[in-house]
């Protein structure tokens, strides 16, 4: 816009300039030499106001341009403020929600922290109680089983025992069978004795028999019985 109107403006010049130029040779042509002076001065008057009339309006137009372009430059040193200011405001209002986002990140990650250290709590004292309660299980069953082994071992050892004393009682009553029966078989041995003698005898041809004048036959049971003793020759 700046640069067209005085375009426009030279052109209407040099388009006055080319009329009056015309209009001039018309008049020459057709008037008499001796207004040609007059004319020529109107001419010059004509060309000097129109530079009149140009110089003002290039000063008017490049006041007009100068007020533009200040113009502009106070529109677009007001416009940078303005996205300056904007900017600025944008970039407190993002750190501004960046912080915040931050904080509330943080706080997230502080809960999520605290909710995993009590679930490692809550899990670790879980299966602290699964193995005192295993634990305590096998201790119980260890105890049970020690308790049925020394149950089985006392019985084992009450039968044990309980079979030597049968045994030892199956002994000693085979051992006083075995007296017994050799003790009557003793008792019941055929002895020889005499009527003035104090000993019994078990050969028949013992020398102690010698001089007896009579000899008889007694168990060894009733010879003992009477006071008889063994003959010393045997």
């Amino acid at each position: 816009m700046g640069i067209l109107l005085p375009l426009t403006m030279v052109a209407s010049f040099f388009a006055c300039l080319f009329f009056l130029g015309q209009f001039i040779w018309v008049r020459v042509r057709n008037k008499p030499k001796k207004r040609f002076g007059t004319w020529l001065i109107v001419a010059n008057l004509i060309m000097f106001g129109a530079g009149g009339l140009y110089g003002q309006t290039i000063s008017s137009s490049s006041q007009q341009t100068e007020t533009s372009q200040i113009s502009k430059k106070g529109s677009h040193s007001a416009a940078k403020k303005k996205a300056d200011a904007t900017a600025k405001a944008e970039s407190i209002t993002a750190a501004k929600k960046a912080s915040k986002a931050s904080s509330i990140s943080q706080a997230k990650a502080a809960s999520l922290s605290i909710e995993r250290s009590e679930r490692a709590e809550s899990e670790s004292v879980r299966a602290e109680s699964i193995s005192i309660a295993t634990s305590e299980s096998v201790a119980s069953e260890q105890s049970k089983q020690a308790a049925d082994e020394s149950s089985r071992v006392v019985a084992s050892q009450a039968a044990e025992k309980s079979s030597q004393q049968a045994a030892q009682q199956a002994a000693v009553a085979s051992s006083n069978a075995a007296a017994a029966a050799q003790s009557q078989q003793v008792n019941s041995r055929p002895v020889y004795i005499t009527a003035t003698g104090k000993r019994y005898h078990f050969d028949p041809n013992c020398r102690g028999l010698n001089r007896a004048r009579s000899v008889s036959q007694t168990t060894l049971a009733d010879a003992q019985a009477q006071g008889f003793t063994q003959c010393l020759f045997e």
